[in-house]
């Protein structure tokens, strides 16, 4: 296993261990109206993105959680590092201090973003966030974004069971309770 891959699943497997002792209204918290898991990011990590610094060769790859962006990414990250390989271009190549510094822009340490300024373009960045919840850097240096679209009903059946089987994040005990919960913004 690679080992950004690995570091990853490090942090999820951390997350869920903080999740597991947590009191289920303790969870979530709320930075500029939107919802965010406590146990892989922090109020201190999403006010330092606001002074992230986009590239214009950066690519941005958003969508809404479970819109199958872990397969995406793995395409993206695949054609990024076999375009490089193929025209030898050293500059364009993922490594793997890079890909240890993601998949998720809001996920991780608020040192994160000094980090990622020393590391060469073109970078693929993930996130969930909103389009207004983004660095401004992004839409004024033109960065490259892809949006990932799914069927909504698709997204919430499978944020419904994703959220049931994962400690860090709310359990709900019926869908309707889920769906209200869903459709509200919770």
């Amino acid at each position: 296993m690679a080992n950004h891959r690995k570091k990853f699943i490090d942090l999820v497997d951390k997350a869920i261990a903080v999740g597991d002792t947590m009191d289920h209204e303790d969870l979530l918290f709320s930075y500029n109206g939107l919802l965010y898991p406590t146990t892989v990011c922090s109020p201190e990590i999403v006010k330092a993105l606001e002074s992230f610094e986009a590239r214009q060769e950066d690519v941005i790859l958003a969508g809404y959680p479970k819109t199958s962006s872990n397969w995406v990414v793995q395409i993206l990250t695949d054609l990024v590092t076999t375009s490089a390989e193929n025209n030898e271009d050293e500059t364009n190549s993922l490594n793997d201090e890079e890909l240890e510094e993601f998949p998720y822009l809001e996920v991780g340490d608020a040192e994160k973003y000094q980090r990622m300024e020393k590391l060469s373009s073109r970078r693929v960045i993930f996130t969930h966030l909103l389009p207004h919840n983004l660095p401004e850097s992004i839409f004024k240096n033109k960065a490259k974004i892809l949006v990932l679209v799914r069927n909504p009903k698709d997204i919430a059946t499978s944020f419904y069971h994703f959220t049931n089987g994962m400690s860090p994040l709310p359990s709900y005990e019926t869908w309707d309770e889920f769906f209200t919960a869903f459709m509200t913004g919770k």
